[in-house]
């Protein structure tokens, strides 16, 4: 500390600070801050169109020589003394914060409308290059200066013997020592002329890449690019345009797509992207949600004493090219320039955006606009319910105690290796009770059919007791918080009666889990154990037939038993016999209930047992001919 003195305070001028700290000034010293280098030489030669001078930019790039030249025909940069009695290219290539863009608003010579008004970005690009050259025609004279790494190494004025065009050609080459890539690529340059020529209807561009050129020129401007990036348009294209009489010109154009997407938009203030927006695009926004708002309760399509939709509803689709110019000098978050800080510009295009709605806007378009918001706004509150609800299923796996389980839940010992059974009926559950082993068979009787989940959200099925009750002791987890790992028991078995009410609740059962629990579905977790529905007593045995098939087959071949009984369901069976037909391992028959595809499962069960009576009717009519004799009538 003691070493720390007023001889370690340093003023560093403006060429060695920008190079000791680039990325101050550019972003980084990486691709995309060499390519900023360029974008700030060719705003230059857009200013002086904005202004009204110039029609043609040229940029050429040489890849051999690492060189990019940008030649523009507007007035030419002044050479000479200035005011101050200094020499106007050097100032204007050395020195931070000169140039013509510090007049004051309204002054005649310079610039009123500007995106490089900070005045540092040709005095940056010449410290970050090897080389750098300026040439500006100004009919009969001409000045010119080269420098290497910020140092002038030639400054030049003289005449010429015919007189020139007016312009200004400016050369660099980055420096090698500031920059980790130094190869130009020809792609991101073309991104960022065809923008510019958006931004600018009626300026040409002519990109010339090692002798390949490309001209670029649009007409209909930021419209042009806003159609460039749409896909799946829903409604015409807003377009907005003022131009006041305090210096600011506001120009937007935007549309709503058929996508749920955020707000996307491409914003500027002087043709300089402003990638993080800024209080142009605040005041878009106000806007947008204040004058839809206000249309939709106009034409009754929300009432007037409901609460307004909000602005992220109302915005999702939307797709935006927001332009802002003003001749004052814009206040930036930093150099780069990315997000605007002007206060002004709120209200300006909030204005404009406004007027352009209520002047163009079809009721078809409004309308596509607000049921779009609602129909956002229901998903949203279902979304929300469904994770409320999957917040209370219990998660905690095999680490869950008793006390947590539901009452009539008949627990096992060995969880690691257990077993579920989910049982139809409380009649039916009592025998399971006693007929399980209870060291790794758990049993839970269900009341009455359960709820058919095809087409409910979680929060709907959770109000479903039956439903509550199996999602809570399976211990795993719903949605986002499911972890397989901490389902509470191996198998997951469906037990129902072995008449068509059994195979319902089956069905409804298995459309539970395909639903909410589709993992436990293709890691062939949940089965469905096959209860007998016939059981057969012959002269010296007794067995058990499982089909009507089974029954007629067995008659055919040994004739007609001593007794036939049938199962009209579990809870007719002896405790015995369901511990012989559906509990013992080495008798009971299980059926995993798996898919190859997931996707075409639930869609199928979709069509089944969904609401939509026609897809089920067209299913049954194109299916017909799978079904047997009996059931063609």
């Amino acid at each position: 500390m003691s070493n720390y003195t007023a001889k370690d305070i340093r003023t560093l001028k403006d060429i060695e600070g920008i190079r000791m700290r680039p990325s101050m000034y550019i972003g980084d010293n990486g691709i995309q801050g060499m390519h900023h280098l360029l974008q700030e030489v060719i705003s230059n030669s857009v200013d002086e169109f904005l202004n009204g001078h110039g029609s043609e930019i040229n940029v050429v790039i040489r890849s051999k020589e690492n060189m990019a030249t940008v030649i523009d025909n507007g007035r030419g940069i002044p050479f000479g003394k200035n005011k101050d009695d200094k020499e106007a290219l050097i100032e204007i290539a050395t020195k931070l914060h000169s140039g013509g863009k510090f007049n004051e608003q309204g002054e005649e010579g310079g610039y009123n409308v500007s995106g490089g008004l900070h005045g540092i970005g040709l005095t940056a690009t010449n410290a970050l290059s090897s080389l750098f050259h300026i040439l500006s025609n100004r009919g009969f004279d001409y000045g010119q200066l080269y420098s290497s790494q910020g140092a002038v190494t030639k400054h030049e004025i003289g005449k010429y013997g015919v007189k020139k065009s007016n312009g200004t050609q400016i050369s660099f080459v980055p420096d090698v020592e500031i920059f980790k890539d130094t190869k130009w690529n020809r792609n991101l340059i073309r991104e960022k002329i065809q923008l510019m020529s958006y931004l600018t209807s009626g300026l040409k561009f002519t990109l010339d890449f090692d002798g390949e050129k490309e001209e670029f020129l649009s007409e209909a401007g930021i419209r042009d690019l806003l159609e460039s990036k749409l896909k799946n348009q829903a409604t015409d294209i807003i377009y907005g345009y003022n131009k006041s009489k305090s210096g600011y010109e506001v120009e937007v154009a935007f549309t709503f797509t058929n996508e749920e997407r955020p707000f996307r938009y491409m914003a500027f203030t002087n043709n300089i992207p402003n990638v993080e927006g800024g209080t142009h695009v605040t005041g878009f926004k106000t806007a947008i949600t204040n004058t839809y708002n206000k249309l939709a309760k106009e034409y009754g399509m929300i009432k007037k004493d409901a609460d307004n939709l909000s602005g992220d509803l109302l915005q999702r689709g939307l797709m935006a090219v927001i332009s802002f110019k003003m001749e004052e000098t814009p206040q930036f978050k930093s150099q780069t320039k990315e997000k605007l800080m002007s206060a002004n510009a709120r209200s300006a295009v909030s204005g404009v955006v406004s007027d352009a709605i209520k002047n163009q806007i079809s009721q078809r378009d409004l309308k596509f606009v607000i049921e779009k918001a609602f129909r956002e706004q229901k998903a949203e509150d279902a979304a929300k319910r469904a994770r409320e609800a999957a917040n209370k299923i219990k998660k905690g796996g095999k680490k869950m105690n008793r006390m947590e389980m539901p009452g009539k839940l008949k627990d096992c010992r060995d969880r690691e290796n257990g077993e579920l059974y989910i049982v139809e009926g409380d009649s039916a559950g009592g025998n399971a009770k006693q007929a399980c082993d209870s060291d790794f068979q758990a049993i839970l009787p269900l009341r009455g059919k359960v709820l058919n989940t095809m087409e409910k959200q979680l929060d709907e099925a959770w109000e479903n007791t039956e439903v509550q009750s199996i999602m809570n002791i399976m211990g795993c987890g719903v949605g986002e918080h499911f972890k397989i790992h901490n389902l509470r028991y191996d198998k997951i078995v469906l037990l129902a009666d072995a008449d068509p009410d059994g195979a319902h609740i089956n069905v409804l059962l298995m459309a539970m889990f395909l639903r909410f629990f589709p993992d436990l579905i293709e890691a062939g977790r949940v089965y469905r154990a096959v209860p007998p529905l016939y059981k057969v007593e012959r002269s010296k045995k007794e067995y058990y037939l499982y089909t009507v098939e089974e029954l007629k087959a067995d008659i055919k071949r040994y004739g007609e038993p001593k007794s036939i009984q049938r199962y009209k369901g579990l809870g007719e069976n002896s405790v015995e016999q369901l511990r012989d037909t559906v509990f013992d391992v080495k008798q009971r028959v299980l059926i995993p209930l798996t898919t190859d595809d997931i996707k075409k499962t639930l869609d199928l069960f979709y069509t089944l047992m969904g609401s939509n009576s026609g897809l089920k009717y067209d299913f049954i009519v194109k299916n017909s001919n799978l079904l047997g004799d009996d059931y063609v009538g």
